[in-house]
């Protein structure tokens, strides 16, 4: 199922980018992990690291919002995406002020990548949601075969297009 939904061809590669959603993923996601990893780390500069990575993954999980309303999931995957990407922007900027206390000039630098962030976050769900009149019939397979696949025991064959049954 997954690779239906991100795989090359996947709806959620359609709707997000030109480059397939997997590794548009992974590689946001792999740049928090770092983040998350060097926030544990006393040495200012791998906090730094952190404060800047950690809201990439911010921007995925705010775009995922804007998704998963068109893709018909739980509303509570919207609301989680939500918290999730909140939480990915201003803890980092709670950490910046509490923490490395930096100069005026580094803050204003910083204060100023968080805002080009949430303009990108922002532009990304508005083209997210205009691709979707172009990939509408996708979209409306994509709900049927997860619905499907959700339904009858998640069984997918191997080498299958499609759920076992659809």
């Amino acid at each position: 199922m997954l690779v239906f939904e991100t795989g090359d061809d996947g709806i959620q590669s359609k709707i997000f980018s030109p480059m397939s959603a997997w590794l548009l993923e992974g590689i946001l996601l792999g740049l928090g992990s770092v983040g998350m990893f060097c926030s544990w780390s006393r040495n200012p500069t791998l906090q730094l690291l952190s404060a800047y990575t950690l809201p990439l993954e911010g921007v995925y999980y705010s775009a995922n919002i804007v998704y998963f309303i068109l893709v018909k999931a739980p509303p509570e995957a919207a609301v989680l995406a939500g918290i999730m990407g909140a939480a990915f922007f201003c803890l980092p900027l709670w950490r910046v002020h509490r923490f490395l206390k930096p100069d005026p000039v580094i803050l204003s630098a910083y204060e100023r990548y968080l805002t080009s962030l949430l303009f990108l976050a922002v532009v990304t769900c508005k083209l997210i949601h205009t691709r979707l009149d172009a990939n509408e019939d996708e979209l409306e397979l994509f709900i049927r075969v997860r619905d499907h696949f959700l339904q009858n025991g998640m069984k997918w064959s191997r080498g299958e297009p499609y759920p076992d049954g659809f």
